[in-house]
C-alpha cells in the first residue's frame, strides 16, 4: 500500500540502528479479496511479510541474519473484534 510505505521505512530506520532480533508478521482478514497470484490467505499475509523484509534488507543493509518474516493469514488478528470470525 503506497501510503504505508513512508511509515514501514520509519520503522526499518529504527529497526536498523539496534541489534535486536526482529520478525515481520503478516496478516489478512477472513473476508480479504485474495489476488490471483496468491495460493490462499496464507500466501498473501507471507507476501506482505516478506515485502517488508526485503525492502529493509535492501534499504538499510540489515543484517539478514537477524530478521524473519512470517504470515498468519486470517488466524491471528491484530486486534481482538476485527472480523466476525474473532467474535465466535
Amino acid at each position: 500500500v503506497p501510503e504505508l510505505r513512508g511509515v514501514i521505512r520509519a520503522i526499518g530506520r529504527v529497526v536498523a540502528k539496534t541489534d535486536r532480533l526482529v520478525r515481520v508478521e503478516g496478516h489478512t482478514t477472513p473476508t480479504e479479496f485474495v489476488p490471483p497470484q496468491y495460493k490462499n490467505h496464507w500466501g498473501l499475509s507471507t507476501a506482505r511479510a516478506v515485502w517488508v523484509v526485503e525492502e529493509w534488507l535492501q534499504r538499510f543493509k540489515i543484517d539478514p541474519r537477524r530478521i524473519g518474516a512470517a504470515g498468519y493469514a486470517a488466524h491471528r488478528p491484530l486486534r481482538l473484534g476485527a472480523s466476525k470470525w474473532d467474535q465466535m
